[in-house]
């Protein structure tokens, strides 16, 4: 594992494997320990950058920004066949949110909120109060999602709110 930002909001790392595959994850609502999927991948052999939230932030401090910029720029220097970006709930979030910046070929996305900011979607009041004091900077995934990769999205059909 190698340290590729370390920020007081988020931090990136990088777990290098032989494929030409390289899967990025963002961490779900409540993980602030190791990647998501992180052995998964780690098992089946995937070389894989994971950001990891420190705090349910929906990807919106500005400093998100600069960890993006981070392992884009370690990208550029690696010769990947295919970039799948992988996250669920927040981390679906972010995956979609940066996908065009880092060039994704193909996301999975397990039930992905499209934004948690109740001004802007008065039905979406789960975590109101617990984010109230967030500033949404960087919220608009129809104008951030890739138009040019592939786009898995899995949800729970028995769940209201995903339908």
């Amino acid at each position: 594992m190698e340290i590729i930002f370390q920020g007081k909001e988020v931090e990136a790392f990088y777990v290098p494997a032989g494929t030409d595959t390289c899967v990025i994850t963002f961490s779900s609502k409540g993980t602030r320990k190791g990647g998501f999927g992180e052995k998964l991948l780690t098992k089946f052999g995937f070389s894989a950058y994971h950001f990891v939230a420190k705090r349910d932030h929906w990807w919106q401090p500005s400093e998100v920004k600069d960890a993006v910029a981070a392992v884009k720029l370690r990208l550029a220097s690696q010769s990947f066949k295919q970039i799948v970006g992988y996250g669920t709930s927040m981390g679906g979030h972010g995956v979609a949110l940066f996908s065009a910046t880092l060039g994704l070929s193909r996301m999975v996305l397990l039930s992905p909120q499209v934004s948690v900011d109740s001004q802007r979607y008065p039905f979406e009041r789960r975590w109101e109060n617990e984010l109230s004091d967030l500033v949404y900077e960087n919220d608009d995934i129809p104008g951030c999602i890739s138009a040019t990769g592939e786009c898995l999205i899995l949800i729970d059909p028995f769940m209201h709110i995903d339908r």
